[in-house]
């Protein structure tokens, strides 16, 4: 990594964490005049600071895994367009919660039993979209582009009868569901209701897992995708005001520890703000979890299609 970009880093996150401390240090201004500061806004300043970030970023080449950022637009069922908002906004990861219905044995899209009889399947919110989609772009998520698409199904009661029909409905369309076939295809990964970490092996190809601990085995990790945390249990900042020294440690410490099995990091249970994205980000939290993926894309500057 270039010692420039490494020096404009430390420097953003020094910033970052000024901010969060109630700006008690933004006298020494090192990128900009007092008068300037005196006139811009708080959400100004961090908006253009996390511009500013990308943009010498990318003006000095630096590894697209050094300043990528990955949106997980989370319970997207629940948004007014579910799948193709958070499409529309590149977001990494959408998430979906599915249910295995007891009339008709069909999976249907929602966050708890009531909410079954005017739920969506899972077929008509995401899985028929995606096949659309893929065969518009040439058998890639968006065309011309080879930004790769994780779908997390949160199995929510049994998940022996579920996780049986959706393998059954995704190996029908291996092109879509299966990087095997095609290395740009959707990632499908289990989370909530899982098997056995110790039977993850027994699964086909079409799908991985969400890890829920960083205690796996070798075998293991070769079926996980991503590994998912409680953010409540490593800090209970809300997003306001300062996060502590021993929390901002803790967090540093579990995400270097998932970075060093190769996979990447989400925590779930977070506050869904500006101040909170900024921060995790500059952790170095891979998958930013939100429940609004417009605004979360809009601040750091990903453009829609």
């Amino acid at each position: 990594m270039p010692s420039s970009f490494t020096a404009i880093n430390s420097t953003y996150k020094r910033l970052c964490f000024d901010w969060m401390e109630g700006g008690s240090r933004l006298t020494k201004k090192p990128f900009c005049t007092v008068s300037c500061m005196e006139t811009m806004n708080y959400k100004q300043m961090k908006r253009q600071l996390a511009i500013l970030f990308i943009g010498i970023a990318g003006l000095l080449s630096v590894p697209l895994s050094a300043q990528e950022v990955l949106i997980h637009s989370h319970n997207d069922y629940l948004q007014q367009q579910p799948f193709y908002h958070a499409y529309s906004y590149r977001a990494s990861s959408i998430e979906a919660d599915i249910f295995a219905t007891p009339f008709n044995d069909e999976l249907r899209v929602a966050h708890n039993l009531f909410d079954l009889p005017s739920a969506p399947t899972l077929d008509d919110a995401y899985l028929k979209p995606l096949i659309n989609l893929f065969q518009q772009n040439e058998s890639r998520v968006w065309k011309d582009s080879d930004q790769l698409l994780t779908l997390l199904i949160d199995i929510k009661v049994d998940m022996c009868f579920p996780l049986k029909k959706l393998i059954a409905k995704l190996e029908y369309n291996p092109e879509v569901f299966d990087s095997t076939v095609n290395p740009y295809a959707v990632r499908v990964v289990i989370s909530g209701d899982r098997p056995n970490a110790a039977n993850f092996y027994k699964y086909p190809s079409c799908i991985s897992f969400d890890g829920s601990h960083t205690d796996y085995t070798q075998e293991q990790l070769e079926r996980i995708s991503m590994i998912s945390l409680n953010l409540s249990d490593y800090t209970r900042w809300d997003g306001k005001g300062s996060l502590s020294a021993a929390d901002r440690q803790k967090l540093t410490e579990v995400i270097a520890k998932v970075h060093s099995l190769g996979k990447p990091i989400r925590f779930w249970g977070t506050p869904d703000s500006e101040e909170a994205w900024a921060i995790f980000h500059t952790l170095g939290i891979d998958y930013i979890n939100t429940n609004m993926p417009e605004a979360c894309a809009a601040f750091f500057g990903l453009l829609p299609l």
